[in-house]
């Protein structure tokens, strides 16, 4: 890839035509949950307190959402060739944050110990064998993904936040991203299947059967268990909950109906289990870091079980 560095209008066209996407900070697009509550978290220090409200109010001029598919791309078997797809061009450039994904809610590209990494389920021909090839051959040269984007992005002076796609569902249609965990336990989905073959087509919440059920207590342990392996292990300033993808967390949602009082409590609790991983003293940072939310930017703009 040419170097892109000293032409603006090169490293324009670089962002706008790779595949992560740029976002702000706010709007109601996503949200820094950095600020801590009156009396603050409980447990938290008070000098760990003030560190959050400053890392919410530094400057973010684009935060650059990478969706992960660069470790996905042909020939992205190196620490160089992977960092080239998508990173390295946005040096120079206004991006101040990196918000990164590595997979699709139980299963990543970084070498999970909670939750799985590509690569059981990544059969030959199919667009997960890529990303199956390049993740074996940094890992036998003692690479990780997550580690080598939070390398660079500090390197060069970026704040990274890791993305985790709370409920993503492109499991239902592409297999080699089911987790065996969600095969071995189809009580905690939304839906099957067979289900979502008599709704017929996307447009219906019920075809989308590989959603998982937040009212399943399993659930919400399994998805915190994910970002305190993150958390313990990882370099990261930060995590982002991504809510949009997807949209729906309760059985009510199926019909297109908003959840109940009850039900919203759960996320709400649930929100700030995650919150707590990352502020509390056992959260695995030695100083407090940021959580981001991502959900719908408002709510006439969306169907009623995205407004829950």
């Amino acid at each position: 890839m040419s170097d892109t560095h000293s032409d603006p209008t090169s490293r324009r066209r670089v962002l706008a035509g790779i595949g992560g996407a740029a976002i702000g900070l706010g709007g109601g697009t996503t949200q820094a949950d950095a600020a801590p509550r009156a009396q603050g978290t409980a447990g938290e220090p008070s000098h760990l307190a003030a560190e959050r409200v400053k890392r919410r109010n530094r400057r973010r001029r684009i935060i650059y959402n990478n969706d992960g598919g660069d470790v996905g791309a042909p020939g992205a078997a190196t620490p160089e060739a992977f960092l080239a797809k998508r990173l390295r061009p946005i040096l120079g450039t206004q991006v101040d944050t990196i918000f990164y994904c590595t997979g699709a809610t139980t299963m990543f590209s970084h070498l999970a110990q909670v939750g799985e990494t590509y690569g059981e389920f990544c059969r030959d021909g199919t667009e997960g064998a890529p990303y199956r090839d390049n993740i074996r051959a940094l890992r036998t040269a003692g690479h990780d993904v997550l580690r080598l984007v939070t390398a660079f992005a500090h390197g060069h002076g970026l704040e990274v936040f890791f993305t985790h796609r709370i409920n993503d569902i492109h499991d239902t249609f592409l297999d080699w991203e089911l987790s065996r965990w969600k095969r071995e336990h189809p009580e905690y989905l939304m839906g099957t299947r067979e289900s979502a073959a008599r709704a017929a087509d996307g447009n219906s919440p019920r075809y989308w059967w590989s959603a998982l059920d937040f009212e399943r207590p399993e659930v919400l342990d399994y998805l915190c268990r994910i970002q305190e392996d993150v958390c313990a292990r990882y370099d990261v300033d930060g995590v982002e909950i991504d809510y949009w993808r997807s949209p729906m967390f309760v059985r009510p949602n199926l019909d297109f109906q908003p959840a109940t009082p009850s039900q919203i409590e759960i996320l709400t609790r649930f929100q700030r289990r995650l919150r707590d991983i990352r502020a509390g003293p056992g959260g695995g940072f030695t100083e407090s870091a940021c959580a981001a939310r991502r959900a719908a930017s408002a709510g006439t703009g969306c169907c009623a079980s995205c407004r829950s």
